[in-house]
């Protein structure tokens, strides 16, 4: 089984002309730190200024906001007001 999956991801190198580093093990997956995981220094709701939806701090979506694009809120309510709703996957 082993030879098949090294002999599978030299064919997709050859393929897509590049190295999977991931899959080598030669690169580490991102990890989410807890900094980026903590509420927005203004409140715990982040806008997404992209999408105009706003993540709890319970949602799937909330530390995954690029940095460039956090709208900070200090409620849900402020969020709303300027035209942001909430995101589908937020736990109600």
């Amino acid at each position: 089984m082993l030879s098949y999956l090294g002999n599978r991801h030299k064919m997709i190198e050859a393929i897509q002309g590049n190295r999977i580093s991931f899959v080598w093990g030669d690169a580490q997956p991102a990890m989410t730190t807890s900094a980026e995981m903590a509420p927005s220094p203004s409140g715990s709701i982040i806008g997404n200024q992209n999408s105009k939806m706003y993540h709890r701090p319970g949602c799937p979506g909330y530390a995954k906001i690029t940095p460039e694009n956090r709208v900070p809120f200090a409620s849900e309510e402020e969020a709303q007001a300027a035209g942001y709703r909430v995101a589908g996957n937020c736990p109600q």
